[in-house]
């Protein structure tokens, strides 16, 4: 199943993603990729991989985007930066039982990673206690930023080199 993110408007700080409404009922235990999307084309790329018990629950994580959650904050953070350059972003997922997902998470991790993606998993994390300071907090925005410009120019050199992804899940 792919969902499609948008981004709402509103102020900077009320900018909140979401999921489209259509989606059907994603309460549920899943391995799940992030892709962007080539607007207008059907070229996608990985660029997260995660595993949740409710795939409803972590999809609302990320579109807050708290900044004492890590990956949450990164997340979203890389989203709506995405979202204002070329690309859609699209998440597939695929139900799993407990006791394979972790296992399925690591594998398809690694499988991109050994194909040349890069994901957002393989950037650093950050220290929450100090992100009340601004300035910690912009350089960690920025970071991430930078990270997806750099995935964006690699993988249009990809794209051209090999051909995209399809959008369906890949184990």
């Amino acid at each position: 199943m792919a969902i499609r993110f948008c981004l709402l408007e509103g102020n900077s700080e009320d900018d909140k993603l979401k999921f489209d409404a259509d989606a059907e009922d994603i309460n549920f235990r899943t391995v799940y990729v992030f892709w962007f999307v080539r607007k207008n084309t059907d070229q996608a790329l990985p660029f997260y991989v995660g595993a949740t018990d409710n795939l409803l629950r972590r999809m609302k994580d990320y579109r807050l985007g708290h900044d004492k959650a890590p990956t949450d904050f990164r997340v979203h953070t890389a989203t709506k930066h995405l979202l204002k350059t070329k690309w859609e972003i699209v998440l597939t997922y695929e139900k799993v039982s407990e006791e394979e997902k972790r296992k399925q998470e690591r594998q398809q991790i690694v499988a991109f990673l050994i194909s040349g993606y890069h994901l957002l998993s393989s950037l650093p994390s950050y220290d929450y206690r100090q992100i009340g300071d601004a300035k910690y907090k912009n350089k960690i925005q920025r970071d991430i930023q930078k990270f997806c410009d750099l995935m964006c120019r690699n993988q249009n050199y990809q794209l051209s080199k090999s051909g995209a992804q399809s959008l369906f899940y890949h184990s």
